[in-house]
C-alpha cells in the first residue's frame, strides 16, 4: 500500500496538572491517561492482547488514539474540544475491509449522537465514565 499507516509514539502525562496549554490539549492528555489504565487493566485483569498508539498517515491525516488487539485495530478516538463535525480522519486510516469502531469525544458536546454506523460523537464525561474497551 502506497499510503501506509504509521504507529509513532506520543508523549502524555500521568498527572493532569502538569499539562500546558489550552482545553484541548488538557482533554486529550485526560483521554490518553483514561485509555492507557484501561488498557493496562485489560492487559493485566483480563489477558487480552491490546496495545494503545496513534495513527498518521503520509498525507497527514491522524487520529488521536488507536486501540488495537493481537494487531487488528478495533477502536480509533480522536478528541475535540468544541468541534462536534465527524473527523475527516477517520475514513483515510481505516483498514481496507475492516470497519473498527470510531469515537470522537467532545469536552463541549450536551449529548451524543451517531452520524455513521461505526462513529459515535460524544460528551467527554459521558465517554470517560463509561470507558471500556
Amino acid at each position: 500500500m502506497a499510503r501506509s499507516l504509521l504507529k509513532a509514539p506520543k508523549y502524555y502525562f500521568y498527572d493532569n496538572g502538569q499539562v500546558t496549554g489550552d482545553r484541548g490539549q488538557k482533554l486529550e492528555n485526560l483521554v490518553a491517561a483514561a485509555l492507557l489504565r484501561e488498557v493496562h487493566f485489560e492487559q493485566d485483569a483480563r489477558g487480552r492482547r491490546v496495545k494503545l498508539n496513534y495513527l498518521r498517515n503520509k498525507d497527514g491525516d491522524e487520529v488521536d488514539f488507536a486501540v488495537s488487539e493481537s494487531g487488528r485495530l478495533i477502536l480509533m478516538v480522536e478528541v475535540k474540544w468544541d468541534d462536534a463535525t465527524p473527523s475527516k480522519h477517520f475514513r483515510p486510516l481505516r483498514p481496507r475491509g475492516m470497519e473498527p469502531h470510531a469515537v470522537q469525544v467532545v469536552g463541549t458536546l450536551r449529548s451524543a449522537n451517531r452520524p455513521a454506523p461505526n462513529l459515535r460523537i460524544v460528551p467527554a464525561a459521558e465517554w470517560l465514565e463509561g470507558l471500556e474497551l
